[in-house]
């Protein structure tokens, strides 16, 4: 793992190679380091652009409008208003279809004779290999092929929310534009008449069709009633049957004679009523009458008679003998009209009896032969409904001759007009496209070289690593400042106890995240991973310059930095007073040591990033180069102690030095590594951080 995979992880970050993000300071001197490709970058765009605008041949526009009528017009000859509509944008949208149509645009096409027209007959360079490759016929394009060259040359859209369409027509000069155009707009009229007539004559076709079927229907219905009748003998008349026209005169008859009965048998109960109740005088008779005023005047003259003469007196008692045959001859005129009244009955039910046994005897003779006039009838029912549908069949044929199909009605009110100027390649957005292709250009060449310039060492750092531009100030050492999270641990030379208590303080105080003493050796950390950029596998020496500087606790915050990032990394004790020497028998041996070490132990091993710590003591003396950087650790950290820099033979990626404690902050500098990985010492100078901690 290199110095960026370490940085990257700072602060207990994910473990995968963050080496190529980027944040906003990044990228700006990325672009800024690499400001020199830009001109490059343009230059190649602008000579694409000029290329392009010498290589593609001028075209010219010419343009027109449609309006689309979408209103439904009556019939020729119709005094019926129009009916009114909503708006139907489907109809504008499929007038733009019939434009662009292969059925329009052959029409052009065959006007314009463009099949010996080079700008549209002219095979393309990849039809011209497609013919090559699979043996095609050069006989030219065909008529499909010709429609749709045409076809990308014209633009049909439409103007928002009106029923306007502005067609541009497209070609290689001025003239041809606008004679493409023209015949576009004919081509496009002719298809819509065209497609009315053929509507209407489909219709009319379809009408013909349907009526020659109805007739012979209907005939052969008519034709299957004639032979019924014929074959049964069944004669109608106005739609009966002879004895179907005698039943109905037999029922008329029946109705008069039952009216006949129900009158008399009212007079004569009317009259016998009036007989049983005295009341004679209700009866009207002229023969009664003139008898009951007869005997009327000789009660009268009875009575003046009797009054003047006396009962027993000749002229009373033949008075008295006139009465009694007027009387008599009264009742005899009440019997005879007794009868009459009856006789009268008695013939108006003989007269009903007689029209019910006649119409009985009817019915009996049409249910006798009802199953054939059933079939009669059904046959007549089927060939009137035939006669109905041929009826309006004639009707429907009558009016489609007379009316206009309905369908929008294009109307030309832009005349085909061609513009002056050419419509491509156009010049002032080539260019501008150019450039912005530039510009993009550079910005991508600038972070691929970036990338390419991390990945190639493994990377740079992220983060708030200092810039590149204090590459060299850092070569002859940079300062540092840690505050001393507990001095009398960090001064105690002592092991046991002691020593675990240093440990617990340590780890307490690298997992309290917002601690100054975290964010100093995180700044610290991020430093080192600066100078180790490009570096797989760095061994990095930390020592004091006397004992009680804190160099053990130092080297176990930066271990356990690195293990947050997922690194296996390996803490050598090479100092003489070796201070976690006192954890070892208490760990577990996962592997041998070699000739500088002895064996090596497992620390720590953080369940989240996976990072493992291991611990190993020097033999004595410095461990040398090739001792352990092959391979088998992500980072290297040798805890040097009092004994200040490693020795020359020991082979370094990148040294840190404690000089003082002084007043609870620990002073120190970064070492310089030479070309051969060895250390040298920075010139002494006053750090900024003592500057800081003396004002």
């Amino acid at each position: 793992m290199s110095g960026a995979d370490l940085a990257a992880g700072a602060g207990r970050k994910t473990p995968a190679d963050r080496s190529t993000e980027l944040d906003i300071g990044d990228f700006y001197r990325a672009l800024m380091r690499r400001w020199r490709l830009l001109p490059f970058c343009l230059a190649a765009t602008f000579a694409i652009a000029g290329a392009y605008i010498v290589v593609t041949p001028a075209r010219y526009a010419a343009t027109m409008s449609f309006l689309v009528d979408t209103k439904e017009r009556p019939p020729v000859g119709s005094d019926a208003a129009p009916v009114p509509q909503s708006p139907d944008s489907a109809l504008v949208e499929n007038q733009m279809r019939l434009l662009q149509s292969n059925t329009v645009l052959k029409r052009v096409v065959d006007s314009e004779r463009l099949r010996d027209d080079p700008e549209f007959n002219s095979t393309s360079l990849i039809g011209r290999l497609k013919n090559m490759i699979f043996g095609k016929s050069q006989s030219g394009p065909t008529e499909i092929q010709l429609a749709e060259a045409l076809a990308r040359s014209v633009t049909v859209k439409r103007s928002d929310k009106s029923y306007v369409i502005d067609v541009e027509v497209r070609a290689s000069s001025t003239e041809k534009a606008e004679s493409l155009a023209r015949a576009l707009g004919q081509a496009f009229m002719d298809a819509n008449n065209e497609m009315r007539d053929s509507i209407s004559d489909q219709e009319t076709k379809w009408l013909d069709r349907k009526i020659d079927e109805l007739r012979r229907r209907l005939e052969a219905a008519e034709a299957r009633v004639q032979d019924y009748r014929a074959r049964n003998a069944i004669v109608v008349t106005d739609g009966l049957t002879p004895p179907e026209d005698q039943l109905k005169d037999a029922n008329a008859a029946l109705v008069n004679a039952r009216n006949r009965r129900a009158d008399a048998e009212a007079r004569y109960e009317q009259f016998l009523a009036a007989t049983r109740g005295g009341s004679v005088e209700t009866l009207r008779s002229p023969l009664m009458e003139r008898l009951r005023v007869e005997y009327a005047a000789l009660i009268r003259e009875a009575a003046q008679q009797q009054m003047t003469l006396g009962p027993k007196h000749p002229s009373y008692i033949a008075l008295q003998s006139q009465i009694a045959a007027q009387r008599a001859q009264i009742e005899r005129e009440l019997h005879n009209m007794k009868e009459t009244q009856r006789r009268d009955l008695e013939a108006t039910r003989e007269v009903e009896r007689d029209a019910e046994a006649h119409v009985a005897k009817l019915k009996k003779a049409i249910t006798d032969s009802g199953g054939g006039r059933i079939e009669l009838n059904e046959l007549e029912r089927k060939a009137e409904s035939l006669r109905e549908n041929y009826q309006k069949a004639l009707a429907a044929r009558e009016s489609t001759r007379r009316e206009i199909v309905t369908s929008p009605n294009p109307v030309l009110i832009n005349q085909p007009v061609a513009q002056a100027g050419r419509v491509s390649p156009k010049i002032l957005p080539a260019l501008l496209i150019a450039f912005a292709g530039g510009v993009n250009l550079w910005i991508v060449s600038a972070l691929v070289a970036e990338y390419l310039a991390r990945r190639g060492g493994h990377a740079a750092p992220i983060g708030p690593t200092p810039s590149r531009a204090r590459d060299a100030e850092r070569q002859a050492g940079e300062d540092f400042a840690l505050p001393d999270f507990g001095r009398a641990a960090a001064a105690h030379a002592g092991g046991g106890p002691r020593r675990a208590s240093m440990i617990e303080q340590t780890v307490d105080a690298m997992e309290t995240r917002a601690g100054p003493y975290r964010r100093a050796v995180l700044q610290l950390y991020k430093m080192l991973c600066d100078d180790l950029e490009g570096k797989s596998a760095p061994a990095v020496a930390v020592g004091g310059r006397e004992p009680g500087l804190g160099s053990t606790s130092l080297t176990l915050s930066l271990a356990l930095l690195a293990c947050e990032t997922g690194a296996r990394v390996l803490v050598v004790e090479a100092s003489d007073r070796p201070a976690l020497t006192g954890l070892l028998p208490h760990l577990k041996v996962v592997g041998p040591g070699d000739r500088d070490m002895g064996e090596i132990f497992l620390c720590r091993h953080d369940a989240k990033s996976g990072g493992r710590i291991y611990l190993a003591q020097s033999d004595g003396g410095s461990p040398r180069a090739g001792s352990w950087l092959d391979g088998r650790f992500d980072v290297t950290l040798l805890d040097y102690g009092a004994s200040g820099a490693p020795e020359n033979g020991a082979a370094i990626d990148a040294g840190v030095e404690i000089e003082r404690l002084q007043e609870g902050v620990r002073y120190g500098r970064l070492i310089a590594i030479d070309e051969n990985r060895r250390p040298r010492r920075a010139p002494e100078r006053k750090s900024a951080y003592k500057q800081a901690a003396a004002r």
